[in-house]
């Protein structure tokens, strides 16, 4: 969905689609890689609690200790906030039917 920080002239696939259809079928087959290890909680979960959850994911991810941690394992550490993921899912979910369809034949889902 994004280009790599240290790969910045490799093109994404959607880059090669011919048309509308195409990329956005490529879209929905690449929408998972900026979700990751995500943590993720349930429809209508409470937004006070929601907003606490994110604002806590996003001080963890920026903590020194943290970070020296994960550098010295050897461990990349590229967080993408709930707020950043939010605009995906809803795509996501209002992809129409035939671009599903579309998408699960080039994947060879049933």
């Amino acid at each position: 969905m994004t280009k790599a920080k240290d790969l910045p002239n490799v093109p994404l696939m959607r880059d090669y689609a011919k048309d509308d259809k195409t990329r956005a079928v490529l879209d929905i087959t690449s929408a998972a890689a900026p979700f990751g290890r995500s943590v993720s909680v349930p429809p209508k979960f409470p937004k006070h609690l929601l907003a606490g959850l994110r604002k806590s994911f996003d001080k963890a991810v920026k903590d020194p200790e943290f970070l020296s941690t994960a550098k010295a394992r050897h461990m990349e550490i590229d967080p993408a906030t709930g707020a950043s993921l939010d605009p995906i899912l809803k795509n996501l979910l209002d992809t129409p039917k035939e671009i599903v369809a579309l998408a699960r034949k080039a994947v060879g889902a049933k």
